[in-house]
């Protein structure tokens, strides 16, 4: 199991899925909390794409302006 993280699938023609462990609220998965999350956030609830658990910061079930919200505190924080 992949507590805690989420499957990446591999490259072409390497083997097995990676485990990669996220950080709430970094959305592109970069290791970092910045304004690159925030604006990949605004591109998710904009564009009504599926679920993202990494930022939905609320964990309320849906991504929208209060996640937004909570990813810029944590950013400026």
């Amino acid at each position: 199991p992949c507590e805690g993280g989420e499957y990446v699938p591999p490259e072409e023609g390497e083997c097995c899925s990676e485990c990669v462990l996220f950080t709430p609220g970094d959305v592109n998965m970069d290791g970092v909390l910045n304004v690159l999350d925030v604006v990949a956030l605004v591109n998710l609830v904009l564009s009504g794409n599926s679920y993202n658990e990494v930022a939905d910061l609320n964990s309320d079930g849906t991504l929208n302006v209060l996640d937004i919200v909570a990813l810029v505190n944590l950013v400026l924080g």
